[in-house]
């Protein structure tokens, strides 16, 4: 009996570990990471700047307070920017707990690195081909005008894209078909974000496949690239990421593979062939927990940072203009984490009761929490019906002064070369 309770234990961990979340993007101030608490199913963030606490200038990690919950195993994905006042702008993409697209818009306060719930959205309402919601999320944004492109798993397995702009007036709607076809790995979907924007999945055969936008706002099926051949490669489960070099010469994707290590294709100069190299020195990349492990990664121009779980740590490794850093442990196990609750003036619960004072007793708190989220979501659906856009701080995108920072702070990719460090 014992036995048997020790093997659930452990098919439990592994299956948690597998499915934890976890998302990672640039900004003009640093790193920001996302993670899910596989117990209490909690989105947690940290951000590098600087002056945290953690390894490499992390803050501690705190719970985001979401108006919506997020489902248990939820794709994650976002990304950000540093506003004309020095802060930072998230949007943070999940699925939530009844299976719908959430966005999530997020004003984190620097240096103190807190983040506060500015606006959620559900910007799946219009989509009729259904949402898997094991699916794994991706997102881009190049710049203002183009705005954010979500790109998810329907629930026949086909790879869609719903699309949200502000300066064209586009709000989030029916979805664009971008990779039709059984898409048998719900975790292999990335997209670069490039000039050539280009979407990859993988498809019934276990093979790379991928797409490009095209001038005409369509996507067009590009490349196949057959890894039957490929060492220790299981597109069954495997997590994709990708991007393109800020000079718009290489497109690269990384995944970690069955022997848990580091590999990546890159393009030639032309992009008309695709070359392969592993990433075996564990000093620079350890292994990862789990074969085909989950992972995020963080771009600007010139840096890329690859997060994921080794030894139950998580672990930073860097490629830094072509050439790998030793990797350092940010957070150690993260079950055992201490986490930073919301700002009581983000929790209405909270403010009820200091207002109303502790002997009112939970139960009317709880009347009048439920009363206002009534009206909250009723408000909501006003305001959705009027088609009204979701509050992005439009103001703010516009004040960054650079467009060039602004692209580089939203996802543009880096230029990688095959180091040394890495072998065929």
């Amino acid at each position: 009996m014992y036995a048997l309770v020790i093997f659930l234990w452990w098919a439990a961990y592994i299956r948690l570990t597998a499915s934890q979340a976890l998302a990672a993007w640039h900004t003009g101030v640093g790193d920001q990471i996302v993670y899910q608490n596989a117990s209490s199913a909690d989105l947690l963030y940290t951000i590098a700047t600087g002056t945290g606490s953690g390894s490499s200038g992390f803050t501690k990690w705190a719970k985001l307070s979401l108006a919506i919950p997020p489902r248990n195993g939820t794709g994650l994905a976002g990304t950000g920017y540093t506003g004309g006042d020095g802060n930072i702008y998230g949007q943070v993409f999940y699925i939530s707990s009844t299976g719908s697209i959430i966005q999530a818009i997020i004003k984190c306060t620097i240096p103190s690195g807190e983040c506060v719930l500015q606006g959620s959205d559900t910007i799946s309402r219009n989509v009729t081909t259904g949402i898997n919601p094991d699916t794994r999320l991706a997102v881009t944004s190049r710049g203002v005008n183009d705005g954010y492109r979500v790109f998810y798993h329907d629930t026949a397995g086909n790879v869609q894209q719903i699309r949200y702009s502000g300066a064209l007036n586009i709000t989030w709607g029916h979805e664009i078909p971008v990779l039709d076809g059984n898409q048998p790995s719900l975790t292999g979907l990335a997209a670069d974000g490039g000039e050539n924007l280009t979407t990859y999945a993988i498809d019934s055969d276990l093979n790379i496949v991928s797409a490009r936008l095209t001038d005409s706002g369509s996507y067009q099926k590009t490349t196949t690239l057959a890894t039957q051949n490929v060492p220790s490669f299981n597109g069954s489960n495997i997590t994709l990421t990708s991007n393109i070099s800020f000079n718009n010469l290489t497109k690269n994707l990384f995944y970690i593979n069955t022997n848990r290590m580091l590999q990546q294709f890159s393009t030639s100069t032309d992009w008309s062939a695709w070359t392969f190299a592993t990433l075996n020195n564990t000093e620079l990349f350890p292994l990862a927990d789990q074969p085909n492990a989950a992972y995020a990664m963080a771009s600007s121009d010139t840096v890329s940072s690859f997060y994921y779980f080794s030894s139950r740590s998580l672990i930073k490794a860097t490629l830094d203009n072509g050439k790998w850093q030793k990797a350092v442990s940010i957070f150690g196990n993260l079950t055992n984490t201490t986490v930073t609750e919301p700002p009581s003036g983000s929790n209405m619960a909270a403010k009820l009761g200091a207002g109303l004072g502790v002997g009112i007793g939970a139960p009317l708190i709880a009347a009048f929490v439920a009363l206002g989220y009534v009206f909250w979501t009723r408000r909501q659906e006003i305001l959705r019906r009027r088609n009204t856009a979701p509050p992005v701080p439009e103001k703010d995108v516009l004040e960054v002064d650079d467009h060039m920072s602004m692209r580089h702070e939203l996802g543009h990719g880096v230029r990688y070369q095959l180091h040394g460090d890495w072998s065929p």
